[in-house]
């Protein structure tokens, strides 16, 4: 069987996207995954032709001891198997055999290889007729998975505001894998992710404040308060969340308002 899969890989060609999607996600998601995709390489190429230059090619870094395919392998085995998280894991670094250079230390560097990664999924996802849901899901993880993110309050707090609550925590599992499959000298940064989750719990267990929602005013408060609707008004409300985040004023109606109506620009 495994011979004619290889024989006979062409005849994928023929098979509808849908029907391709469906076992590719259940595949990604099965026991033993990773060992999977690694021994039938050329078959899913048929279907994923650009997961074949990631086999073979050198990362010529410290941070990494695998070239970009086995690295990848190792991510996918340690992410849990969830459809999305299997995907953005299959995917993270689909854009590094294009972004390869190195330096006059022979260091290699993969500049911007997460946002050309990124369209080269939403390429793939289409094509593979996944839903919107799962493909704006996946794109996200990949843009952003080299995203640094301090281990403060406030840094994750920007971190909630612009992904959200669900999609913070699943690029924090992304960034654990993918260090996982990194050289074991860098395995310390788990203790980073450790501390950036358990910074994000305390925000969530609070009720702080790290988006439009949870501010203690809202758009008819300011036009009551003499603002006019329109833009301004929703940047006033953007002035207020940041200041807020920032820690420059208490999450209260009263302080809020003082603060917007005392800056100059209102």
């Amino acid at each position: 069987t495994a011979g004619a899969l290889l024989a006979q890989k062409e005849l994928l060609t023929a098979v509808s996207a849908e029907r391709i999607r469906e076992e590719l996600v259940r595949l990604l998601c099965g026991r033993d995954a990773a060992r999977v995709l690694d021994a039938y390489l050329p078959v899913f190429g048929m279907c994923l032709p650009e997961l074949l230059p990631m086999q073979g090619f050198a990362q010529q870094n410290p941070h990494h001891i695998y070239d970009v395919w086995h690295h990848t392998l190792a991510v996918v085995a340690a992410i849990p198997p969830q459809p999305h998280l299997r995907l953005a894991a299959l995917l993270h670094d689909v854009g590094k055999p294009d972004c390869f250079t190195a330096d006059e230390s022979g260091i290699g560097h993969f500049y911007q290889h997460a946002s050309i990664g990124a369209e080269m999924t939403r390429s793939i996802l289409r094509r593979l007729k996944f839903d919107n849901d799962t493909t704006t899901r996946v794109v996200t993880l990949v843009r952003w998975h080299d995203r640094q993110i301090e281990p403060t309050a406030k840094a994750v707090k920007r971190a909630l505001q612009q992904f959200g609550q669900e999609t913070f925590f699943d690029l924090l599992a992304l960034k654990r894998a993918d260090n996982r499959g990194q050289a074991p000298a860098y395995a310390a940064r788990q203790a980073d992710y450790d501390r950036l989750a358990a910074i994000a719990a305390e925000i969530l267990a609070s009720g702080a404040c790290f988006s439009r929602k949870e501010l203690a005013v809202t758009g008819r408060d300011l036009m009551a308060a003499g603002m006019p609707a329109g833009r301004e008004l929703g940047a006033a409300l953007d002035t207020l969340l940041d200041a807020v985040i920032d820690e420059k004023v208490i999450n209260e109606k009263e302080a809020l308002l003082r603060y917007l109506f005392s800056n100059e620009s209102y």
